[in-house]
Formats: structure tokens, sequence, C-alpha cells
């Protein structure tokens, strides 16, 4: 009976140091991940709302900044994009000087357009049908002079958050260990 006692008590204990671990573990990477992408819209916010407010006193291609030139550019600095009251895009720095931006640049669905326009801003995650994912934020000028988007590649927040999912996994297979230890010994 004093053995059954005993081992009852390391199943409740390895149960439990299991049922922490896991919990502490998923907890962990939950709030890396949302901290990592949501700090993926950082850059893209400041980008945007600096090129709104330029955009009350500049004419478009003046207001979105500088055109990246090499494919190294172009990854690193953030697209931006001005589109009209309508939604049809006006400029953008990612095309250089293209006459009809309309046929070439993919404008983002018409409702992100609404809820910019009755909100401060719009963020949120767009695809491209020729591109990778974006962390966009679409911001509607005071002045109703349109909307500016501008957008950051997630390549690279997603290829930090596999590696932290991969340490979440490491992490959880060590608690694991530990617990069925626990329980054995």
């Amino acid at each position: 009976m004093l053995f059954r006692k005993h081992k009852d008590s390391h199943w409740r204990l390895g149960l439990a140091l299991l049922a922490i671990g896991t919990g502490l573990t998923l907890f962990g990477y939950v709030a890396v991940q949302q901290s990592i992408r949501l700090g993926a819209n950082d850059l893209p916010a400041r980008v945007a709302l600096y090129s709104a407010l330029r955009l009350s006193t500049a004419d478009p291609k003046t207001a979105i900044g500088p055109t990246p030139t090499t494919a190294s550019e172009r990854e690193l600095y953030p697209g931006v994009y001005v589109f009209d009251e309508q939604g049809r895009t006006v400029a953008t720095n990612i095309y250089g000087d293209v006459v009809n931006l309309t046929d070439v640049v993919q404008a983002p669905p018409a409702g992100t357009f609404v809820y910019a326009r009755g909100h401060a801003d719009n963020r949120f995650t767009w695809k491209p049908t020729n591109g990778s994912r974006q962390a966009a934020v679409l911001v509607h000028n005071s002045d109703n002079k349109g909307f500016v988007m501008a957008t950051q590649s997630l390549t690279e927040p997603e290829r930090l958050i596999s590696k932290i999912g991969e340490l979440a996994g490491a992490t959880l297979l060590g608690v694991i260990m530990v617990a069925v230890a626990v329980v054995w010994i």
C-alpha cells in the first residue's frame, strides 16, 4: 500500500509538471509570436502616416518618397502606394514610372478602404497574387486626397516565428521528458 501511494504522488507530480510546463511553453510561444508579427506593422505604420501627412501638401509622387532601385532595396524598403478616393492606384514607389498603375498594382479589397475611412488606420496582412505576404497599413488622408498604404514583407518575421516554434517544440519535449522521469523515479 505504501508503494502505491508513493507511485500515485509521482503520477500527480508528473502530470502537474506536464500541465504547467506545457501551459508556460504555449503562452511563451504565443506571446513572442504575436510580438514579432505585430512589430512588423511598426515601420509600415510610420511610413504610411508620414506619407499621408505629406500627401496633404505634395503631389502623390512626391509623398511616397524614394523608389528602391535594386532587388535588395525593394526587399528592405517598405512599399508605398497612393490610392484615390475610389481605391484606384495613383502612385507607388515599387514600379517606378508606369503609365497605367491600375493595371499593374493589385489594390487591396474594397472593405479595407471603407474601414480605413472610418478609423485612424487599417492594419492587415495582405498577399498580392504575385507576391509574398505583406504587413500592410492603410491610412486615409484627412483632406480627402485619397489613401496611403505602406507594406513590408513578412518573410523575415515568419522565419523568426518558425525558429521560435522550433525552440518551443524542443522545450515541450524537455518538459515531457522531465515529467516522464518524475513518474518513473
